[in-house]
């Protein structure tokens, strides 16, 4: 309900402030450097065909194409995320909401806004992002319950926002991020998962494909160690010799060339994995999926199955944090999620009256009825050219809400907490771990495709815990971290600095 009210209210505010329609209208193509969608109140913008909450901006991309970013409120972003099974317990529902906001939250915080003012991605390199779809799906209503609940929550260690990573399976121990909210801890919970421990085979000729083994040359063994994977090389009647790759080079290799096994979303769905040679065989065995900071997704299963709350769950994960909502002033109202970057083009479409402005606000043209565009870049900068008829302009539409103000980034002046304590992120962490693949003195292995977004299985959620119980007066967070990361999310991310 109070939505609604604000949304009446910021409706009547534009109203009254945009008393001037436009100069003239138009229902061929509209360009200019940057562009918004406005939607009216009760319209509905869809990109590709997946709505969303807020306005659309189209904004050029340095790199050739354009971006398109969803320009949302805070909490309707949360309720678009589709990191975790809605199906699941409550109190496991609750926890993932208060780390996405919390991690989230810390994203915007350190990290300067792209081109449209996008501050964050929709896929799984950031966090997943259904857009409206994900409260329209089965026990979409568990997920939006769960986020009402800890509407506002996030953690915070010393009064400072902290990067809340967290992944589908720490494989029974996280890993140590280097600093004090992210110790190793055990998690026996974890054992709910699929990929809690694998292994697969491959013959050494196949492996050898995989690796970009030249001809003439035959893979003979392959062995890893606690820093390299060691390849073994025979060259006919002469001596053999050694080839040491990274274990990041390696796990690139593998995800990009190598088919998924059996009961695996990804060949190495972690970094944690031995490799090892008998006779002709490779074999690899590996524990977990996900980046093995923070949050199990399935050891959160396991604990709020086992009747934990959501409290407990993230104390066991982040040590030493303490949840709660930040002051109305210290909380951005908006955020900017980028659902493309660089693409050459974007279908775009309202339910109903939407206005379309520049980037310093102007309005160039309200539409009055449901209608479509093609994105693209054009004309001043990107264009947004009708698909079929548009109806006239009808400029006393009045707009459900303002253009959001871009966000300047973590230290610009018009940042909502640019002077505060919580752009002040916690020190770098100093976990050294495989960086994503750097290149391998063979033929490079092609740039592997970005994890589906299409998380259709969602993730956790358990009974209803009323949220003061897990923040009380402040509960503060004492416990250890744990591994994994959504159904698949920023596989091999590191705490920021590493």
């Amino acid at each position: 309900m109070a939505r609604v009210i604000a949304a009446f209210i910021t409706a009547a505010a534009v109203l009254a402030a945009v008393a001037t329609p436009a100069a003239a209208a138009s229902t061929g193509p509209v360009s200019a450097g940057e562009l918004t969608l406005v939607p009216a109140a009760g319209t509905t913008l869809s990109v590709d065909g997946i709505p969303y909450a807020g306005s659309m901006v189209v904004a050029a991309d340095p790199g050739g194409g354009i971006d398109v970013v969803d320009r949302v409120s805070f909490e309707d972003y949360v309720d678009g995320i589709g990191e975790m099974p809605s199906s699941w317990p409550a109190a496991a529902l609750q926890a993932q909401a208060v780390a996405a906001r919390t991690y989230a939250l810390w994203t915007v915080l350190t990290h300067p806004a792209g081109p449209g003012g996008g501050q964050i991605c929709a896929t799984d390199s950031c966090q997943v992002y259904f857009g409206l779809d994900k409260l329209e799906s089965q026990d979409g209503a568990q997920w939006a319950a769960a986020v009402k609940a800890t509407s506002g929550a996030v953690l915070q260690y010393q009064g400072r926002i902290i990067e809340a990573l967290y992944g589908s399976s720490d494989g029974g121990q996280t890993v140590d991020g280097g600093v004090p909210w992210l110790p190793s801890v055990s998690d026996p919970q974890d054992s709910l998962s699929p990929e809690h421990n694998w292994t697969w085979s491959e013959p050494l000729s196949a492996m050898a494909g995989t690796l970009g083994v030249p001809a003439g040359q035959t893979l003979v063994s392959l062995v890893s160690s606690t820093t390299a994977i060691q390849e073994t090389l025979g060259h006919g009647s002469g001596p053999s010799t050694s080839v040491s790759l990274t274990p990041g080079q390696f796990h690139s290799l593998v995800n990009a060339r190598t088919p998924n096994p059996s009961g695996l979303d990804l060949p190495l769905p972690s970094y944690r994995y031995s490799v090892s040679t008998y006779g002709t065989t490779v074999k690899i065995a590996g524990m977990g999926d996900g980046n093995g900071y923070g949050m199990s997704q399935y050891g959160a299963l396991g604990k709020a199955q086992a009747g934990w709350t959501a409290g407990q769950i993230l104390a066991d994960y982040y040590a030493g944090t303490v949840a709660g909502p930040l002051p109305a002033n210290e909380m951005p109202a908006t955020i900017g999620v980028t659902l493309h970057s660089g693409t050459g083009h974007a279908g775009i479409s309202a339910n109903g009256p939407v206005s379309i402005v520049d980037g310093r606000g102007t309005r160039l043209a309200d539409v009055k009825s449901a209608a479509a565009w093609s994105a693209t870049r054009g004309g001043a900068g990107v264009e947004l050219s009708p698909s079929g008829a548009i109806a006239e302009v009808d400029p006393d539409i009045p707009v459900a809400a303002p253009v959001a103000p871009r966000a300047p980034g973590p230290t610009g002046a018009g940042s909502t907490v640019a002077a505060g304590r919580h752009h002040n992120a916690p020190p770098a962490p100093t976990t050294t771990r495989p960086a994503p693949a750097p290149a391998v003195s063979r033929p490079p292995a092609p740039t592997p495709s970005a994890v589906a977004a299409a998380e259709t299985t969602a993730r956790p959620k358990s009974g209803g815990i009323p949220w003061n119980v897990l923040i009380g007066t402040g509960v503060v967070i004492a416990g250890a971290a744990v591994i994994g990361h959504m159904f698949r999310r920023r596989r091999g991310e590191r705490p920021a600095g590493q």
